[in-house]
């Protein structure tokens, strides 16, 4: 009881405080340059995977130091950091972003995970990790933020789909060998990022002149990577469409499908071991072992963990801090629960969990404002464009229930967030611009008239 009122006291608080200080404008398009930004990214998400070493225990970065991988991540990092401020120093204006209507949920919410390095369990990880993700995120602002935003979009998901296929080029190789088709490059990430390319091709057709080739290109990397969350989110696609409908009813028939479709889901992520048949389907679709499906990848076990682990912490236990399990929970009791003696969980593979742990009520209010502003946002948009973006969202809300999802570590289902939110801005701008120029068009006739009749009056 004390939990939920202190709960309600803080969601108070910050609807109030959200509510005062929300900007109420969206700011020009920045149009800075492409290329650097969008090469930056690709490295950060690419070039520190290939000298990854494995941790076998949440600490082992506290106790063994930074690795290789880590050490790359960083330079990154910092390299993009000193990019984003000679920008910064060149087109003073971009400073408008961090005032922008439609960006500012999303901002709050990086400040909220900094300043939660007051009561982290580690203050320097996240520290970091909460800067890292403001960084990143604005550099990929940056990158797609432009009046040719379609252009932009396809360049950079082709640009990130294309190298991860040539970096994984011989796993998929030696799976293919194997007989295994979906999944042959294990990735529980880039499914969405390759749906959300193929998605826009389809909807916003006349935007790039190989859009069959980009389709193909989208397709390919969806089924190497093949992740089971993200094929169940293909209905919302549907359902999403049917939402952003022009038709009050199709509008209300889509919101029903979905609000059903979320109950099968959660039920069937927990309940699954109930309907053996169906899993047996499943689990030969995917080419995946029954066993895997029944336990959700371990998911069952470990989100109980995870709960346990912020158990009066209303606040949390400091953002990207479930990495640090072993430091929140009675850790020879879950070794001997889960019969394992190596424990590593780098997420909560769940973003409402994750965040909870991350900053308690803080960060489930900063999950329903930024999710609820975007959709609000979203409906003002042209039918393309809401059909693009609403189903998008849904994805993410859907695949945030097994993976990191958008509210933890930056990775990349949050350049799918940014790119949700640029589109937005950018429509909204043209549209603001277009009825300006109507305006003016039809005060000209009036000044005209205006002005003849004055002229009239002298000459008689």
């Amino acid at each position: 009881m004390l939990l939920a009122l202190s709960g309600l006291a803080i969601l108070t608080w910050f609807a109030v405080a959200y509510w005062t200080i929300r900007p109420g404008r969206v700011v020009p398009v920045a149009e800075a340059g492409f290329w650097v930004p969008a090469l930056l990214l690709t490295t950060f998400f690419h070039l520190p995977s290939a000298f990854a070493v494995i941790r076998t225990s949440g600490t082992a970065l506290i106790e063994q130091g930074l690795s290789s991988s880590n050490l790359l991540t960083i330079a990154v990092v910092a390299v993009s950091a000193a990019f984003l401020l000679w920008t910064l120093v060149c087109y003073d204006r971009l400073l408008e972003l961090f005032g922008d209507r439609i960006l500012f949920p999303f901002h709050l919410t990086i400040g909220i995970a900094i300043v939660s390095t007051l009561w982290a369990i580690v203050p320097a990880y996240t520290f970091y990790r909460a800067v890292e993700l403001g960084i990143m995120f604005i550099l990929v602002v940056l990158t797609l933020d432009r009046r040719n935003f379609a252009e932009a979009f396809i360049n950079l998901h082709v640009l990130l789909l294309g190298v991860w296929l040539v970096i994984s080029a011989p796993e998929i190789a030696s799976s293919l060998s194997k007989g295994v088709v979906f999944s042959s490059a294990k990735h529980n990430l880039i499914p969405l990022l390759s749906l959300s390319l193929l998605w826009f091709v389809i909807v916003v057709p006349r935007t790039t002149a190989y859009r069959f080739a980009v389709g193909l290109l989208a397709i390919a990397a969806f089924v190497a990577a093949g992740s089971a969350a993200t094929v169940a989110t293909i209905p919302l696609f549907v359902f999403g469409s049917m939402i952003a409908a022009n038709s009050i009813w199709v509008r209300g028939a889509g919101v029903l499908l979905t609000v059903g479709y979320f109950a099968v889901f959660i039920f069937l992520l927990v309940g699954l071991a109930q309907f053996p048949d169906l899993v047996d389907i499943i689990a030969a679709a995917l080419q995946k072992p029954p066993a895997e499906l029944l336990n959700a990848t371990g998911r069952n076990e470990l989100w109980p963990l995870f709960i346990e682990a912020s158990h009066n912490r209303s606040f949390g236990a400091g953002f990207a801090s479930e990495r640090f399990l072993q430091l929140l929970v009675d850790f020879t009791a879950v070794q001997e629960r889960l019969g394992q003696k190596e424990i590593f969980f780098n997420s909560a593979h769940n973003m409402v969990i994750g965040s909870w742990l991350a900053t308690g009520w803080l960060g489930l209010a900063t999950i329903a404002i930024c999710l609820a502003s975007a959709f609000r946002e979203a409906l003002r948009l042209d039918t393309p464009s809401r059909q693009f973006i609403i189903p998008l969202i849904l994805a993410l809300m859907a695949n945030g229930m097994t993976v990191q999802g958008i509210f933890g570590e930056f990775n990349l289902h949050t350049v799918t967030w940014a790119a949700l939110l640029v589109m937005i801005r950018v429509r909204l701008r043209a549209r603001s611009g277009t009825r300006s120029r109507t305006q003016s068009a039809r005060a000209k006739p009036g000044v005209n008239a205006a002005s003849s009749s004055g002229r009239r009056r002298q000459h008689a």
